[in-house]
């Protein structure tokens, strides 16, 4: 992960999402900020390793990476449901919670 090659890729996929979407990515989870040095991109499915299409990728903040990762590896039934399925329910989860939480 520290590799040239996934800086690169990391780097083109920040500026993919800006030129699609006109604006800069946050997390998908708590819609906090994401930047290429404080954000991770979390791999749905490892299908095309080292050649990941842009939605193979999801942005995360780091502590909602973490999060992601304690919940997919906790509990076996995410793993069964494949990792693209279970990668987005649990951020679709994470993101419910942070509303809810910022709601009271």
């Amino acid at each position: 992960m520290a590799s040239r090659a996934w800086l690169d890729l990391r780097a083109h996929w920040r500026d993919t999402f800006v030129a699609v979407f006109g604006v800069e990515p946050t997390c998908a989870a708590c819609g906090g900020r994401w930047t290429l040095r404080n954000g991770d991109l979390h791999h749905r499915n490892y299908d095309r390793l080292g050649h990941e299409r842009f939605d193979d990728l999801i942005p995360l903040c780091r502590e909602c990476h973490e999060q992601l990762h304690r919940i997919l590896e906790c509990i076996p039934a995410w793993r069964r449901m494949g990792r693209a399925q279970a990668s987005d329910v649990i951020v679709a989860r994470i993101r419910a919670t942070a509303s809810k939480e910022e709601g009271r």
